[in-house]
């Protein structure tokens, strides 16, 4: 835990824009990339460093070793006297949706729809944030043109039905969820068979309101800042736009 404690202060003093973008506390649940990334198989050093060679190697690699160490880790950290259900959260899973549900085949999946227009916008700024961190030269152009075909390539798999092997899927949109999250969180509870009872509504309720009085600052982006434009990613994604109605 002292670990942990020194491990985000130094990493919120060598990106102190990041607070506003992403959460990051020692004794908080986190991404589960960090389970995947001590494989050494995980698009996560694709979006903190510029290592185009890294990406070539992982993409001809087999991920099953990789997701059975999630499953170890995770065992690990849930332990013997925990409930029966897990939340893990991690968009990279969308590249490997076949290795996981070999993993977890009682899994289900919930997938949250945003607007490519905002999602590769936001994720820019974010890479652009953390790879400051750790290098002294970042180039905002090759950062857009990275999101732009890593997102070109995601897509197919989420407006594919099988793309999870047979994995229950959810699919639910980003806007929907800011405007109610209750309503939101009260489907994906029906989803996945758990209560969602008046004691859980309420702390949805309590962690909202915390949530907007503590947050550091507001993330803020411009697709220009990348070499990008909105009406081009809107052509580009056209189809998975209207499929989900973004």
């Amino acid at each position: 835990m002292a670990a942990a404690d020194r491990y985000v202060a130094e990493y919120h003093r060598a990106a102190p824009a990041f607070a506003a973008i992403h959460p990051l506390h020692p004794r908080k649940p986190e991404e589960c990339h960090r389970l995947i990334a001590n494989s050494f198989h995980s698009e996560i050093f694709g979006l903190r460093y510029h290592v185009p060679g890294y990406l070539d190697w992982l993409s001809r690699q087999d991920h099953t070793a990789a997701y059975g160490l999630h499953r170890e880790q995770l065992a690990a950290i849930v332990g013997s006297g925990a409930g029966q259900h897990v939340v893990l959260k991690c968009p990279f899973h969308l590249w490997h949706a076949a290795d996981l549900a070999g993993t977890y085949p009682q899994a289900r999946v919930v997938r949250l729809h945003r607007d490519p227009v905002t999602t590769v916008a936001s994720v820019c700024s974010l890479t652009r944030t953390v790879r400051a961190a750790r290098s002294r030269h970042v180039d905002p152009y090759q950062i857009g043109a990275f999101w732009l075909d890593r997102t070109a390539a995601a897509l197919p798999g989420l407006r594919d039905p099988e793309a999870f092997a047979g994995l229950p899927v959810l699919d639910l949109r980003y806007r929907d969820l800011v405007a109610d999250p209750v309503t939101v969180l009260g489907r994906v509870c029906e989803f996945a068979g758990l209560p969602f009872d008046a004691a859980a509504q309420h702390a949805v309720r309590s962690a909202i309101r915390t949530a907007a009085h503590t947050a550091p600052g507001r993330h803020q982006y411009r697709l220009s800042d990348y070499g990008l434009d909105a009406d081009g990613l809107r052509r580009r994604f056209a189809d998975y736009r209207a499929d989900y109605r973004l």
